[in-house]
């Protein structure tokens, strides 16, 4: 039991996520994923989290960020609620810096982007299961 504990103190949370919906983007190197386990109806919104593994290191030290947001299912607008920036690679490792948005601004994601993609199918995820 002790053992547990201790896992789940050490073991980040992005290590338990179920991140699918997977998608490289050869020019820029980066990977990007969603986590079907974070997708979640409250209200007349849906949330759920991404994971970004970049090609080259902020000058930071960054190498992935996780993202959380919020999404808007009749009109596909989104604004993101905060983020995680991490020492290493799928979301491990130390957490360099976190933000959190205290001003949210609704907006469209990128016409054909991964993001635009990912408020889609949360839309279309909680309203068949």
């Amino acid at each position: 039991m002790k053992f547990l504990f201790v896992l789940a103190i050490v073991l980040p949370l992005t290590a338990l996520a179920d991140w699918r919906f997977r998608e490289h983007d050869k020019n820029t190197g980066i990977t990007y994923r969603l986590d079907y386990e974070s997708i979640k109806e409250k209200g007349d919104y849906v949330f759920f989290r991404t994971l970004i593994d970049l090609s080259r290191p902020f000058t930071n030290g960054t190498v992935s960020i996780e993202q959380h947001y919020k999404a808007n299912c009749d009109n596909h607008q989104i604004t993101w609620e905060k983020k995680f920036f991490y020492s290493d690679s799928l979301g491990m490792g130390k957490i360099i810096k976190q933000d959190k948005n205290t001003n949210p601004r609704w907006g469209y994601a990128l016409s054909g982007s991964f993001y635009e993609r990912s408020v889609k199918f949360a839309c279309q995820f909680v309203t068949t299961n």
